[in-house]
């Protein structure tokens, strides 16, 4: 490898000696050189590709082994155990050591008394207020990480009291073990400055807004506007005041407070208008001075988008192409006005085969951002939701999709708003979402509609022209940024629906007169998932959602988009996308009495759940096991499917399971994604035979020899993380 490293070197400096005259060629010639003597350097310290696989060799260090055990000993002594013993023992047989350390923990020691002394009376007054909220307590175990976590408390305390010039280190710990019985005293000192008996209060003389800190404008020469307690500050006035005054949680003659702070620069910049929000404090001249500077983004911002596009409702990746503009402060309020236009190409299974054709979605969308509510409430409660980042959003679109099936147009008027509640809540709450839809039926379809139509299924109504209205509120709620390969992460969302319970009542009379097809239903369903890393690159994913829909107008359905469906790569991956179900229904072909997963199931509960063991195994190359379970039921019995309704004394024997493996090519951006799953579990077939271990699981007419749809085994392709 070092002769192939001086090879390279040599090739590459004659090269470059031979382009010194072009600067751009001996760059990018620089460049390559650089990699490729990389590449050489890590296959000397870490081996090849093959080499590299699994974990990697570990020497043994009788230095590391030590220190280990004494950095056992420092952990039980800083939680409380201070009489730990640690000592290691070293078994070594050819040339493979066993090393086993042995813990000797002792009795703990816990707190007996706790002391707070300071000279500053109003610390200690405040102190007094929050005893409650300490972290060290009477009767506890000692531990260090108690100490860290009431400084922070007391630093956090008192920086949010008017404190803008206190620190950790004026905070002292003093703990004494000397009284015997295994307990201890903690003494807390609050340290004030030299020369002073206390520390100084800072109160807030003045609040200074810039808000064209982006303009090079001389000192002197912006114009200054007080209003509601800040003092505005502009050359040319760029937009209202009242937008981001707010959003302003620092105020003349309040004390200072370090978290205000952070949550005025924070709910800014959630308004997508400012690039920078920098706060300093002025102290000169014996004035306590608040100077907020705004340096906006800007005015208009265009953006093309190509990619691959994947639903988990339909089947297999497609491109599309989406072409956005965006326009910041569009009407001098800090609102943003965005138009957008997308279309995309998608391979989808066949609602009538087990085909896959080509599906075609195209439409756009003009919407406006405003960055509050929309709504007639006092200049109070405008000022206290602040705090939250309220936006509204009002929203016009259409879309168009083109499937072997049917072709559906949908246009589209909602009214939004969203708000956060601290850094892993948000809230989405859509009073008016109103969609208007038409569609056209590929003519096998509509005659497989009437046929179910005419044994009472009225599932052809959810294609007849409509108007589908309704009231959505949906919580999220992300712990940890979920997905995290670094801690545990959790990420929860709740969906609400009222459809049609407004738009049907207001126009029974012209849905009648324009027959069009009305709708009114409730629909709620949770989606809950666990991300937990472990070591050696690897981590376990759990998901688990659930939903039910109940249509109560008079045709007893539901908008065809609002039905559960199962199966596919992002469900249970046994199962072709939307093939699975509704309960136990087995679904034979009238023509020719075979099995057949022809055409997609829809329900109205759902039940899903998955366990996914990731493995990183080497560069961009990572594996999974995982196993599906779940299935969909109808709320009502289906004479055209028998077995289909969800039964509280049965439902748990019609879950569906799958398991497999998958590999995933995981190239940070984007994760490209193969999963091969294996029907373990098929409620569609007779008691008895349905497990896979079951001796007759795969006779007929499950035979696949007879029936080249019966599939074991399905390959999933997806984009992203199936969860």
């Amino acid at each position: 490898m070092n002769n192939k490293k001086s090879r390279i070197e040599v090739k590459f400096d004659k090269k470059i000696a031979t382009k010194e005259d072009r600067r751009g060629k001996v760059s990018r010639l620089k460049a390559r050189k650089a990699s490729r003597l990389s590449k050489v350097d890590r296959i000397l310290q870490e081996g090849n590709t093959g080499m590299r696989v699994g974990e990697p060799l570990a020497v043994y260090d009788s230095i590391s082994t030590k220190n280990s055990a004494t950095r056992l000993q420092l952990f039980y002594r800083s939680n409380g155990y201070f009489d730990a013993l640690v000592h290691h023992e070293e078994d070594t047989r050819k040339k493979r050591v066993n090393v086993t350390y042995k813990v000797a923990e002792g009795k703990p020691y816990f707190i007996d008394s706790v002391l707070f002394v300071t000279k500053d009376d109003s610390i200690m007054h405040l102190f007094q207020e929050t005893s409650r909220e300490s972290r060290i307590n009477k009767g506890d175990i000692f531990t260090q990480e108690n100490l860290s976590n009431e400084r922070e408390r007391i630093t956090a305390l008192l920086r949010n009291k008017g404190y803008f010039d206190f620190s950790r280190q004026y905070i002292l710990f003093q703990v004494d073990s000397s009284f015997g019985n295994h307990t201890l005293w903690v003494r807390t000192e609050i340290l004030v400055p030299e020369n002073r008996n206390a520390h100084k209060v800072f109160t807030l003389d003045s609040v200074n807004f810039v808000m064209d800190a982006q303009v090079n404008i001389p000192a002197g020469q912006r114009t200054q506007s007080p209003f509601e307690g800040i003092t505005y500050l502009y050359f040319e006035k760029p937009y209202s005041r009242k937008i981001p005054n707010r959003r302003i949680f620092i105020r003349k003659g309040e004390l200072y407070s370090h978290e205000n702070t952070l949550n005025t620069q924070r709910q800014l910049l959630n308004m997508n208008n400012f690039k920078f929000i920098n706060i300093n404090y002025d102290t000169t001249g014996g004035k306590f001075v608040a100077n907020i500077f705004a340096t906006l983004l800007d005015e208009f911002q265009i953006s093309n988008e190509v990619g691959i596009n994947y639903s988990d409702a339909q089947g297999f990746p497609g491109p599309f192409y989406n072409l956005s503009l965006l326009r910041r402060n569009a009407f001098r309020t800090l609102e943003n006005f965005e138009t957008s236009f997308r279309i995309g190409l998608e391979g989808v299974a066949s609602a009538t085969s087990n085909e896959i054709y080509r599906s075609i979605e195209a439409g756009g969308t003009l919407a406006f951002t405003f960055p509050q509510f929309i709504l007639p409430i006092g200049r109070n409660n405008r000022l206290k939701l602040g705090r939250f980042n309220p936006k509204t959003r009002l929203q016009t679109g259409y879309t168009y999709n083109d499937r072997p099936e049917y072709r559906r147009s949908n246009f589209n008027l909602s009214n939004t708003y969203t708000w956060e509640n601290k850094r892993n809540a948000q809230y989405r709450m859509t009073i008016g979402d109103l969609s208007i839809i038409n569609s056209e039926l590929d003519s096998a379809f509509e005659a497989y509609l009437i046929q179910l139509q005419q044994r009472g299924n009225n599932l052809i109504n959810t294609f007849d022209p409509s108007i589908v209205g309704s009231i959505i509120f949906s919580p999220t709620f992300n712990i940890n940024q979920y997905g995290s390969y670094t801690r545990n992460s959790t990420w929860l969302r709740l969906w609400i629906e009222n459809g049609g319970l407004i738009m049907y009542e207001i126009n029974k009379r012209y849905l009648e007169t324009f027959g069009l097809e009305g709708y009114k239903f409730v629909k709620a369903s949770l989606d809950y998932r666990k991300h937990r890393p472990r070591e050696n690159n690897s981590s376990i994913s759990f998901r688990f959602s659930t939903g039910f829909a109940y249509p109560y107008s008079n045709n007893k359905i539901l908008p065809y988009e609002k039905y559960f469906f199962a199966g596919g790569s992002n469900s249970v991956r046994g199962w072709r996308p939307r093939r699975l179900g509704p309960g136990s229904y087995t679904p034979y072909d009238s023509t020719d009495g075979k099995i057949t997963y022809r055409f997609e199931q829809q329900g109205e509960v759902l039940i899903e759940s998955s366990l996914e063991f990731r493995q990183k195994i080497a560069g961009i190359l990572a594996g999974a096991l995982f196993l599906d379970a779940g299935n969909i039921w109808t709320i009502r019995d289906d004479p055209n499917r028998p077995g289909s309704q969800f039964k509280i004394n049965k439902f748990y024997k019609e879950i569906a399971l799958a398991g497999g493996a998958g590999i995933r090519f995981d190239f940070s951006f984007l994760v490209i994604r193969f999963d091969l799953g294996y029907k373990l579990y098929d409620p569609a077939r007779p008691v008895g035979r349905r497990f896979f271990l079951d001796p007759n699981f795969n006779s007929p007419p499950f035979d696949r020899s007879l029936n080249r749809e019966i599939e074991p085994w399905i390959l999933n392709i997806g984009i992203g993380f199936p969860f």
